[in-house]
Formats: C-alpha cells, sequence, structure tokens
C-alpha cells in the first residue's frame, strides 16, 4: 500500500515539475520578445488563445474566433473584413481569423520593417543599394528583374516600386539591405507581427508568393493595414497613383523607368462610393491567395478598414469591395434587410436558416410571413408563421395594412421575414421600390427589423437599397 502511494505521489512530482519547465521556458520566452508584457498574463492567455486562433491582446480583439456578419455577402471561400475604426464596431466579418495566403499584401509588413529602419535612423531613404545578386522569380511566373547584379538605386525608389507596382524583386532588394540577409529580414516581420498581435501570420519570404509555411488571416492584416498608416512614409506613397524613378547600371548610366499603381481605386478605373478618400492600401495577387486587397480609408470623419481576399477576378474582388464599402451608409434603412436573387436560387433556404439564428439571439418574438405552411417544420418553434394564402390580400396597400395589425397584436415583435415579398404585395419589379419604403416606415414606427426575399435582379433594386443587400444568390 505504502509503495502503491509513494509511486502516485512520484507521478504527482514528476508532472508538476514538467509543467513549472514549461511555464518557465515560455516565460523566458515572452521576457526576451516582450520585456513590456507580463509574462505570467501572456502565458496563462497564450496557452488558451493562441490554440482557438485568436491573438493574446485580448483587449484590442474586437472580432473572436466564430464572428460572422453580412458574411451571406460573399462565397464561403471568401475572406472578409470591414470595421468602423472610429467606433470599433464589425460592420462585416467572415472567415477572419482562418489562415489564407496573403500574396502581395505581405509587402505591407516588408515595407513597415524598412519605414521602423528609417525612422530609427540606421538606414536614409537617400540610401543608394548595391544589387548584389541576381534573383530569379521566373518559375513563378514572374517577368525577370530590371535591375542586376552591380545596378544601384535609392531606398525610396525601391519603396514606391515595391508598393506601387508590387515588385516583387524590390522586396528581395531591400530586405537583403535592410536586414543583412533574406531570413533574418524575414526573422524581423514575423517578430513585428507578433508586436502588433497579429499572431495568426507567418512569413516565409518579403513578396508573398505562395508557400505552404506563408500565412496570414484577415484579422491580421487589419492589424498590419492599421500600422502601415501609422507610418507618414508610407502613406505619402500611397497617395501616388504613379511615379517616376531612376536607377542606375554597372556603369553609373541612368535608367528611367515608372511604377503604375496596382490598385483600381487609385488609378481611377474602378470609382470607390462617394465621400471615401483612400489613405493606406496593397493589393495581392497569386493562384493560392486569388485576388486581394487592404485598404484605411475615411468617409465623413471616421475611419474604416477593409480587408478581401479569394476574390477569383479583378472585377469579383472590386464589386465585392464595394458591396463592403456600401455597408457604412445604410441611410435610414438600417432596419431593412434583402435577400435578392433568381427564382429558385436558394433564398427561401436561407431565409430559414436567418430566421431561426436569429430566433437564438432575440428574446422578443418573430414572425415569419409566407404564402403556404410548406415550410413549418423547418422553422423553429418559437417563431410565429403565418400563412398569406389564409387571408384574403389583394393589394400592396393591404398587405402594409396586415402588417401593421400583425405588429399591434404583438407589441414584442422584433423581427418580421418577409418571403417572396413582392408576391406578397401584388407588385412588379418597377414598384418595389415604393413598397420598400413603406416597409421602412413601418419598421421606424414600430422599431421592426424586416427581412425579406425577393426574386429581383441586382440592376433591378433601387440604388438607395443597394446596400441593405445581406445575401446575393
Amino acid at each position: 500500500m505504502r509503495s502503491k502511494y509513494l509511486t502516485r505521489n512520484l507521478i504527482i512530482l514528476v508532472l508538476l515539475v514538467l509543467f513549472v519547465s514549461i511555464v518557465c521556458i515560455v516565460n523566458n520566452h515572452v521576457k526576451a520578445a516582450y520585456p513590456d508584457v507580463d509574462s505570467a498574463t501572456y502565458v496563462i492567455d497564450h496557452l488558451v488563445h493562441q490554440s482557438d486562433n485568436v491573438d493574446f491582446h485580448q483587449e484590442d480583439t474586437i472580432v473572436y474566433r466564430d464572428d460572422r456578419t453580412q458574411a451571406d455577402l460573399f462565397p464561403e471561400d471568401y475572406y472578409a473584413l470591414l470595421i468602423n475604426e472610429s467606433d470599433q464596431t464589425v460592420l462585416a466579418a467572415k472567415n477572419v481569423h482562418q489562415r489564407m495566403y496573403p500574396a502581395s499584401m505581405t509587402k505591407m509588413m516588408t515595407a513597415i520593417v524598412v519605414a521602423d529602419a528609417i525612422e530609427a535612423g540606421t538606414i536614409s531613404l537617400d540610401d543608394m543599394v548595391e544589387i548584389t545578386q541576381n534573383y530569379d522569380l521566373t518559375a513563378e511566373d514572374v517577368a525577370p528583374s530590371q535591375l542586376h547584379r552591380g545596378y544601384t538605386i535609392s531606398v525610396k525608389d525601391l519603396l514606391y516600386g515595391l508598393m506601387l507596382e508590387s515588385n516583387n524583386y524590390y522586396a528581395l532588394y531591400l530586405a537583403e539591405y535592410v536586414g543583412g540577409d533574406i531570413q533574418s529580414f524575414c526573422d524581423r516581420m514575423n517578430q513585428k507581427a507578433l508586436e502588433l498581435g497579429a499572431t495568426n501570420t507567418h512569413f516565409m519570404n518579403p513578396h508573398g508568393l505562395d508557400d505552404p509555411n506563408h500565412y496570414s488571416t484577415a484579422y491580421d492584416m487589419y492589424l498590419i493595414v492599421k500600422e502601415v498608416h501609422n507610418h507618414q512614409i508610407l502613406r505619402d506613397i500611397d497617395g501616388f497613383d504613379t511615379y517616376t524613378y531612376t536607377f542606375y547600371d554597372s556603369n553609373g548610366a541612368a535608367i528611367d523607368t515608372e511604377s503604375t499603381a496596382t490598385n483600381l481605386f487609385v488609378t481611377g478605373e474602378v470609382s470607390l462610393p462617394a465621400t471615401f478618400h483612400l489613405e493606406s492600401w496593397k493589393t495581392g495577387t497569386t493562384d493560392g491567395a486569388g485576388n486581394c486587397l487592404a485598404m484605411y480609408l475615411t468617409k465623413d470623419g471616421k475611419d474604416y478598414v477593409v480587408v478581401a481576399s479569394s476574390g477569383n477576378s479583378k472585377a469579383d474582388l472590386y464589386n465585392s469591395i464595394i458591396r463592403l464599402l456600401c455597408l457604412t451608409d445604410k441611410g435610414g434603412h438600417e432596419m431593412l434587410e434583402l435577400i435578392i436573387g433568381a427564382k429558385g436560387n436558394g433564398k427561401t433556404r436561407k431565409m430559414v436558416e436567418r430566421a431561426n439564428n436569429e430566433s437564438k439571439r432575440t428574446s422578443g418574438s418573430i414572425i415569419y410571413i409566407d404564402k403556404s405552411n410548406k415550410h413549418m417544420y423547418e422553422l423553429s418553434n418559437v417563431i410565429r408563421l403565418v400563412n398569406l394564402h389564409e387571408y384574403d390580400i389583394q393589394s400592396p396597400d393591404a398587405f402594409m395594412g396586415f402588417i401593421q395589425g400583425l405588429i399591434s397584436s404583438n407589441h414584442n415583435v422584433t423581427h418580421i421575414f418577409l418571403d417572396n415579398f413582392m408576391m406578397m404585395c401584388n407588385i412588379e419589379a418597377d414598384a418595389l421600390g415604393a413598397a420598400l419604403k413603406e416597409i421602412d416606415k413601418i419598421s421606424e414606427k414600430y422599431n421592426v427589423t424586416f427581412v425579406i426575399s425577393t426574386a429581383v435582379e441586382e440592376s433591378m433594386l433601387p440604388a438607395e437599397y443597394a446596400a441593405n443587400v445581406v445575401c446575393k444568390l
């Protein structure tokens, strides 16, 4: 018996020693990397939160692991984030903590490390960089560099070419000049990412070409583009659509070249929604990442950050960005949500799903109006299903009166779901705008949120309600 107790106590002692050793190791690492961080707090938080894909700066984390806001606007493989930075509110979030290839958005961190070195006085914008080796990225479908061994170019011109035209070779030249070698520079990039709280990010190179161990998240890109905005040097670059500069060959002969911005909002090929002003940005495109864009913008005295990735095409990316930015201005229609798409594309399924999700969050009453009892057993039993077919409603006015009657009989109504809205109202597409305005009035009068599905193409939707689309099928 005594032997049994001795064995048990020995096991407990070994486990205790092992735990203390692990804590000490982590503590020592933290003290070296983060001398201003309370190590004990870090150990606990890091062990808990890192495994949950949420950074340990919990006071700064405003989008948690499973947050989905306006997620139905985008395909399942899309990464999207829109934050009102002034109010610290999340306007859209989808897959924000899931790892993705960052493509050339990586170059934001490359530029940050370079800017830090400039601001610390270790290098200067006017420094002339001699190209010491010929890098070859042609295997990655990157065109050969204009610069060769023995050529010289200023830090400033490398930095402008890096950010505007997204030159992959310039990322390597800067990394070698600032870090001594590529690996040392990448170590700096990763260290800076940790300092910013971007703990789901790891850089293997300074340019962003795909690598299985080179990854980030939409949320981490949000943190990184904010840091870009903190550097005046980088904000100055992002204000250019084109930039002309000069480098020198091995004989000292001057060669003029021009960088053109890769951001179509900057070049004017695509227009930002009215009153937005672009401050900082970076695009990215690779096979693994798709089309990406991170931007810091201002509008009407408020700051916004938007990140989108995995666009199948440039047109898809920019349309998605515009759709996101429109969410910042719903005018007087904040309590009206639209699910649109062609007949048979799954709008009802999405309505049912949305109603059931809402029933888990609200303590008020939810009404789902349809023209049959077909989906009765798909809806939560706390949702009241109203079969409109049971009522003699022949006109839009009669329908609006019916809606107000339902609300008046139950003052606890918070949400009303209207499936196949135009059929319910007995209207055509050209009368949709007027009908939505009536719903707006009812929503404001009774403080009720309306979720509406309707078989209408986006081009036929009244422009003032474009920002109210939460799902397009």
